[in-house]
């Protein structure tokens, strides 16, 4: 017998797996040894998740016309169609958001940029210092550069909202994976103990109903 709330739960806990995955798009990933090493690894892992994935989601969506055959009026088994659908573009809507990156021509123009500021205003510094005074001068090309070191960083964290480790990364910036999740699954559990059409409806509403529809259309 196809256990639909076991299925269900193996999906959650692939689907978190394949959001806390590390992230392998930056420079060294593709231009150092070990990075190519780290990167082919974490590819071939959560390509391995997605295929678990895609596996699970096939089989549920075949109950809604098993549930048919055996009687389920047309009007439920039209609900759970659309309860898959809506599972299934939440699922979609949270890896892209995950594997999203800035191209890396972008991110490197943006590293240049910050370096040779400072030198492209140069002159503009050494006249205003003339017409000021070179202590605010010096604190406000600082201040500059500091500025736009900051907009990168915040940028490159915006990347991946879904990570809690990281040198610079704040746990009350991103989204809590392994919370939101494990009320999924708790919730989920809650679900259970009704009849087998019914179940199913109610399980896969639940699991992947507003909190995940949620997390896809507001990520940060």
């Amino acid at each position: 017998m196809f256990n639909a709330q076991g299925e269900l739960l193996d999906l959650i806990r692939l689907l978190h797996s394949s959001l806390r995955a590390p992230l392998v798009s930056r420079l060294r990933h593709f231009y150092t040894p070990r990075g190519r090493q780290q990167r082919k690894l974490v590819l071939a892992h959560t390509r391995l998740l997605h295929e678990q994935m895609t596996l699970r989601l096939t089989g549920l969506s075949q109950l809604a016309e098993e549930f048919k055959a055996a009687g389920l009026p047309a009007n439920e088994a039209t609900r759970l169609r659309q309860h898959f659908q809506n599972m299934t573009l939440s699922i979609n809507q949270l890896r892209f958001i995950k594997h999203y990156r800035t191209p890396l021509g972008l991110r490197a123009f943006g590293r240049i940029f910050i370096l040779i500021l400072p030198i492209l205003f140069g002159p503009y510094y050494a006249s205003f210092a003339a017409a000021t005074n070179i202590g605010f001068v010096i604190f406000f090309s600082i201040a500059m550069s500091l500025a736009l070191h900051g907009l990168f960083n915040i940028r490159t964290e915006l990347e991946d909202p879904f990570m809690l480790s990281g040198r610079h990364v704040s746990p009350y910036d991103v989204i809590d994976v392994d919370r939101e999740l494990g009320d999924l699954e708790a919730d989920l559990v809650i679900s259970g103990g009704k009849d087998a059409s019914t179940a199913v409806a109610a399980s896969v509403a639940v699991a992947f109903g507003p909190r995940v529809q949620n997390l896809a259309a507001h990520p940060t």
